[in-house]
């Protein structure tokens, strides 16, 4: 009996120091030996898989930091992917990368591997934003990651972008759309802040400058009508990308997890 095609996802939970604040998915500081060791187990659980035949269409290596594995790495996770599922020749290979872990050489080697398509964890296009995000990295690296992204020649860039955040304004909504559709983005993900119980942010909301509900749906209403005006109309409630973008595998959660 023929089967569809699957989704795979394999989460990579290592960070480069600290979570985020606001983040609640499983992370841990990277080390070396770790990595290893995770890596490893990974490929043992796709080669050992109980599913019988598979195959799949997309694969999405998600975090965390999936960049901090290196290339061999990464390489390793892929070609066993690729190895117990089969995977078709129009496969979508996502990364997700986080702008201060990545160089100009790592993206052309991953591109080189076989990864089609990197998802920059970018948030914001303001330093304030970032910074009260506790994000470590700048706009200026956001900028620079997606470029070196583009010039290895990934068929698709996707970019995320955090909404009703700790001091965000109109203005400086306008600012970071405006930052995101001036690069060579398809595909951009924009999500509302949600406070998670366990994570720094749900101990300190009550010193947050957050929008209620209100000013937060209007956030969101802009936020869609300026990325439709520069050319990404909505596709989903979070997701939207240029016409003609394929939009499979861009959802992080409901496939088969490998994790």
């Amino acid at each position: 009996m023929n089967r569809q095609p699957i989704g795979l996802y394999l989460h990579i939970p290592f960070c480069r120091g600290g979570k985020c604040p606001y983040c609640d998915f499983y992370s841990l500081p990277f080390e070396e030996d770790l990595a290893d060791a995770y890596t490893a187990a990974l490929i043992r659980a796709m080669k050992d898989h109980p599913f019988g035949p598979l195959q799949a269409d997309t694969v999405y290596f998600g975090g965390g930091t999936p960049t901090l594995l290196g290339e061999k790495r990464l390489d390793a996770l892929l070609q066993a992917a690729a190895c117990s599922f089969g995977l078709l020749g129009d496969s979508e290979i996502t990364l997700e990368a986080n702008p201060e872990s990545v160089t100009r050489e790592l993206l052309q080697s991953l591109r080189h591997s076989g990864f089609t398509r990197v998802s920059v964890g970018v948030q914001s296009g303001v330093d304030p934003e970032l910074a009260a995000l506790g994000r470590p990295h700048t706009a200026a690296q956001a900028r620079q990651a997606i470029l070196w992204a583009h010039q290895a020649d990934f068929a698709h860039i996707s970019a995320d972008l955090m909404l009703a955040i700790p001091g965000q304004s109109e203005v400086s909504l306008h600012q970071s759309t405006s930052f995101l559709t001036s690069l060579p983005v398809d595909h951009i993900s924009a999500y509302l802040l949600k406070i998670e119980e366990g994570t720094p942010y749900y101990q300190r909301q009550g010193e947050l400058s957050l929008p209620d509900e209100d000013a937060t749906a209007d956030c969101y209403l802009l936020c869609a009508h300026l990325l439709e005006e520069a050319g990404l109309p909505r596709y989903e409630i979070s997701n939207f990308a240029r016409p003609g973008v394929g939009q499979k595998g861009q959802h992080r959660r409901g496939w088969g997890q490998i994790s």
